[in-house]
Protein backbone atom coordinates (compact mmCIF):
# COMPACT_ATOMS: atom_id res chain seq x y z
CA UNK A 1 0.00 0.00 0.00
CA UNK A 2 2.60 2.56 0.84
CA UNK A 3 3.91 2.65 -2.97
CA UNK A 4 0.12 3.18 -4.03
CA UNK A 5 0.65 6.39 -2.00
CA UNK A 6 3.66 7.47 -2.93
CA UNK A 7 2.26 6.87 -6.60
CA UNK A 8 -0.65 8.72 -6.18
CA UNK A 9 1.20 11.81 -4.38
CA UNK A 10 3.82 12.07 -6.93
CA UNK A 11 1.86 11.37 -10.10
CA UNK A 12 0.34 15.01 -9.84
CA UNK A 13 3.52 16.63 -9.20
CA UNK A 14 5.40 14.62 -12.12
CA UNK A 15 1.95 15.65 -14.15
CA UNK A 16 1.98 19.40 -12.99
CA UNK A 17 5.61 19.66 -13.85
CA UNK A 18 5.32 18.33 -17.23
CA UNK A 19 2.78 20.59 -18.34
CA UNK A 20 4.53 23.37 -17.14
CA UNK A 21 7.93 22.25 -19.22
CA UNK A 22 5.59 21.57 -22.21
CA UNK A 23 3.96 25.74 -22.28
CA UNK A 24 7.55 26.99 -21.66
CA UNK A 25 9.05 25.16 -24.31
CA UNK A 26 6.30 25.83 -26.72
CA UNK A 27 6.42 29.86 -26.05
CA UNK A 28 10.12 29.74 -26.82
CA UNK A 29 9.79 27.99 -29.52
CA UNK A 30 7.41 30.35 -31.25
CA UNK A 31 9.35 33.68 -29.98
CA UNK A 32 10.90 35.21 -33.13
CA UNK A 33 8.05 37.60 -34.86
CA UNK A 34 9.93 40.66 -35.88
CA UNK A 35 11.54 40.47 -39.33
CA UNK A 36 14.75 42.76 -40.45
CA UNK A 37 13.40 44.67 -43.97
CA UNK A 38 13.16 42.28 -46.72
CA UNK A 39 15.58 43.37 -49.61
CA UNK A 40 14.13 44.09 -53.15
CA UNK A 41 14.01 40.99 -55.32
CA UNK A 42 17.00 41.72 -57.48
CA UNK A 43 19.13 42.05 -54.49
CA UNK A 44 17.61 39.00 -52.75
CA UNK A 45 19.75 36.25 -54.37
CA UNK A 46 23.32 34.62 -53.10
CA UNK A 47 25.73 36.03 -53.15
CA UNK A 48 28.62 35.03 -56.13
CA UNK A 49 31.83 36.77 -54.74
CA UNK A 50 34.38 35.86 -51.65
CA UNK A 51 31.70 36.18 -48.18
CA UNK A 52 33.30 36.18 -45.09
CA UNK A 53 31.10 35.70 -42.10
CA UNK A 54 31.61 36.80 -38.32
CA UNK A 55 29.33 35.25 -35.59
CA UNK A 56 29.39 37.29 -32.39
CA UNK A 57 27.42 36.44 -29.07
CA UNK A 58 27.40 39.83 -27.65
CA UNK A 59 25.51 42.75 -29.38
CA UNK A 60 28.12 45.17 -27.99
CA UNK A 61 30.53 42.83 -29.99
CA UNK A 62 28.76 43.62 -32.98
CA UNK A 63 28.20 47.55 -32.84
CA UNK A 64 32.13 47.83 -32.04
CA UNK A 65 32.92 45.52 -35.13
CA UNK A 66 30.23 47.04 -37.50
CA UNK A 67 32.17 50.36 -36.39
CA UNK A 68 28.85 52.28 -34.88
CA UNK A 69 29.17 51.41 -31.05
CA UNK A 70 26.33 53.41 -30.32
CA UNK A 71 23.54 52.25 -32.98
CA UNK A 72 20.99 49.94 -32.31
CA UNK A 73 21.97 47.37 -35.36
CA UNK A 74 22.08 43.75 -34.51
CA UNK A 75 24.27 42.95 -38.04
CA UNK A 76 25.65 44.67 -40.36
CA UNK A 77 27.57 44.55 -43.93
CA UNK A 78 30.84 45.96 -45.57
CA UNK A 79 30.66 45.24 -49.40
CA UNK A 80 33.54 45.55 -52.00
CA UNK A 81 33.47 44.80 -55.42
CA UNK A 82 34.88 40.84 -55.16
CA UNK A 83 34.22 40.24 -51.30
CA UNK A 84 31.94 41.13 -48.35
CA UNK A 85 31.98 40.83 -44.67
CA UNK A 86 29.53 40.35 -43.05
CA UNK A 87 29.12 40.83 -38.86
CA UNK A 88 26.30 38.53 -37.59
CA UNK A 89 24.69 37.74 -34.60
CA UNK A 90 24.66 34.10 -32.97
CA UNK A 91 21.36 32.56 -33.71
CA UNK A 92 20.58 32.55 -29.96
CA UNK A 93 21.28 36.29 -29.69
CA UNK A 94 18.92 36.87 -32.69
CA UNK A 95 16.30 34.26 -31.25
CA UNK A 96 16.60 36.56 -27.87
CA UNK A 97 15.87 39.56 -29.90
CA UNK A 98 13.38 38.65 -31.85
CA UNK A 99 14.79 37.70 -35.21
CA UNK A 100 15.37 34.62 -36.79
CA UNK A 101 18.74 34.55 -38.12
CA UNK A 102 18.31 33.32 -41.58
CA UNK A 103 16.01 36.57 -42.22
CA UNK A 104 19.04 38.39 -40.48
CA UNK A 105 21.54 36.76 -42.77
CA UNK A 106 19.24 37.28 -45.88
CA UNK A 107 19.57 40.79 -44.79
CA UNK A 108 22.57 41.42 -45.33
CA UNK A 109 23.37 39.35 -48.14
CA UNK A 110 21.47 41.64 -50.13
CA UNK A 111 23.32 44.65 -48.61
CA UNK A 112 26.53 42.65 -50.25
CA UNK A 113 24.59 42.62 -53.74
CA UNK A 114 24.05 46.23 -53.98
CA UNK A 115 21.31 46.90 -51.47
CA UNK A 116 21.02 49.95 -49.92
CA UNK A 117 18.63 51.44 -47.81
CA UNK A 118 15.83 53.79 -48.29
Amino acid sequence: MTSTTSFWTTAPRLLYAAVLLCLCAGAYAQQPARRPELPPAEYDRPYTGHLIEDTYERVDAIRYHCLQPESKLIACAFPAKIVCHIILPSRDLAWRRGYRLPDIRRHEIAHCNGWKHK
